[in-house]
């Protein structure tokens, strides 16, 4: 990427964004980057970062659907790909 669009990111870093989304929704996203996240050369800081912001979603995913903590299969996927603890 661009030096120049990167440092124009970083200057806003701070910033949010909302970003509306259903469960389902986010529950697709977060498959998506799993799968993303498989590609041998994705492993840089904003993989890291990418990890750390699905961790926060699963988060609210399992606070708006509690039955997510007795699908142990997928919490274990989670916690391989993102490091995602609860």
């Amino acid at each position: 990427m661009d030096n120049e669009i990167v440092d124009a990111i970083q200057k806003r870093g701070g910033e949010k964004i909302d970003i509306k989304v259903n469960v389902f929704e986010a529950f697709c996203i977060i498959g998506n980057i799993e799968l993303a996240l498989r590609h041998p050369k994705n492993n840089g800081y904003s993989s890291e970062v990418t990890k750390r912001i699905c961790c926060r979603y699963i988060r609210e995913l399992i606070k708006m659907c509690p039955e997510f903590k007795e699908e142990k299969k997928l919490i274990n996927i989670w916690t391989e790909t993102f490091g995602f603890k609860y």
